[in-house]
């Protein structure tokens, strides 16, 4: 908090920042930043790695009073520009996942606070072969970092117990090898939130959520807006988990809250969502579309390519579904044209709901053989390894 503004009755200073989602992949990261933003920004499946760009989501809350006792007064703002990095790959099979990587490294970089995605199976985002620099190594060098445990609503369905690090059986977190106790998989939530905290010992809290059904994530709005009553809502949790909070701490507090996100002016018009052009977001509908609708490997080798756009009451959306082989192009298409028509009403229906208007969409698919593993290819499909 910048001197001299406590208790005074000047109007509070705005904060802004970014904040960077990291996890490894089908860790629901990107359904967690849709419900942050409250609309379908990102492209979220049940199927792992569909997050291949990181996409900036931007969120202005105007309120006028932060958390504690203090009030600043009216004309307070804080906006967070989220940005969700795509699922940390353990094996690099192209040069796809080298720009994926590269986004992942970006965010850590660039994140003023840093939100870890993980499950009640205790999920840490790992790459093979990492030395020094990997993304926990990196994550950890970190000033602040706050730990999710997300999927809390599938805890009772859960058959595999895997290995409980809070009793004897899995012999505690000392003497366990480094790597070994990454891989570690937790069968409740109180273990994972224990793991998480002999990983990440200064995180500044380690949150159990389901951003499936939104459970605790009005807490994590709350917390990261700087809300008032964020202290009420966390006594309602009831007893705290071990290791929500740091060592010695029942709660976190509200200077610590404030200060996730640093005092600065608004980067971002109030109203803005991203910085992507629509062009990218009606790409990535239709992808999700896709995803949506083709089963197996073949997903995983399409582009979507937006070559026209034109705006107005009804727009004209065309584009190419890119394809890697001729057989996934037959698939694509379906038996007289079937599979890409149901495609193009899935996506037309949800490019009506985000534009608000009408969609004329027309779908065509090309085979470009390999692209995944061609880096030019990849630029010209708007993979920026500088983003």
């Amino acid at each position: 908090m910048p001197e001299g503004m406590e208790g005074s009755s000047a109007p509070r200073p705005y904060r802004s920042g970014f904040i960077t989602i990291i996890g490894a992949p089908n860790m629901g990261k990107s359904t967690l930043l849709n419900l942050l933003l409250g609309q379908d920004l990102c492209l979220s499946t049940p199927k792992p790695q569909t997050t291949r760009h990181s996409i900036l989501g931007i969120l202005t809350d105007p309120g006028d009073v932060p958390c504690g006792p203090v009030d600043y007064g009216s004309g307070s703002m804080t906006q967070v520009a989220f940005t969700d990095t795509p699922g940390v790959v353990r094996r690099r099979s192209y040069k796809l996942h080298d720009n994926m990587m590269s986004s992942v490294g970006k965010g850590i970089e660039k994140g003023d606070l840093i939100i870890v995605a993980s499950d009640i199976f205790g999920t840490v985002p790992v790459e093979e072969g990492e030395e020094g620099g990997g993304v926990m190594e990196r994550i950890a060098r970190g000033a602040k970092v706050v730990v999710l445990i997300n999927k809390i609503d599938l805890a009772d369905k859960i058959t595999n117990k895997g290995r409980d690090i809070t009793g004897e059986e899995g012999g505690g977190v000392g003497g366990q090898e480094e790597q070994s106790f990454l891989d570690i998989r937790t069968s409740s939530v109180a273990s994972a939130v224990l793991k998480w905290r002999a990983i990440l010992p200064s995180a500044l809290l380690i949150l159990p959520i389901s951003a499936t059904t939104g459970s605790n994530v009005p807490l994590l709005r709350s917390i990261i807006f700087g809300r008032k009553g964020v202290q009420g809502m966390i006594r309602s949790l009831g007893r705290p988990i071990p290791g929500m909070f740091p060592p010695g701490s029942s709660t976190i507090s509200d200077p610590t809250i404030l200060g996730m996100v640093p005092f600065g002016p608004p980067m971002f018009p109030a109203d803005a969502v991203t910085d992507r052009s629509e062009r990218f977001v009606a790409s990535e509908i239709v992808r999700g579309a896709i995803f949506g609708t083709l089963r197996k490997e073949v997903p995983y080798a399409t582009e979507v390519r937006v070559t026209g756009f034109t705006e107005g009451e009804k727009r004209r959306i065309t584009a190419e579904v890119i394809v890697e082989r001729n057989s996934q192009k037959g698939l694509v298409i379906g038996k007289g044209g079937k599979m890409i028509k149901e495609i193009g009403i899935k996506a037309r229906g949800k490019l009506e709901e985000f534009f608000g208007c009408k969609i004329y969409l027309d779908l065509t698919v090309k085979v470009d053989k390999d692209w995944r593993k061609d880096e030019g290819r990849l630029k010209e499909y708007g993979y920026d390894w500088d983003r």
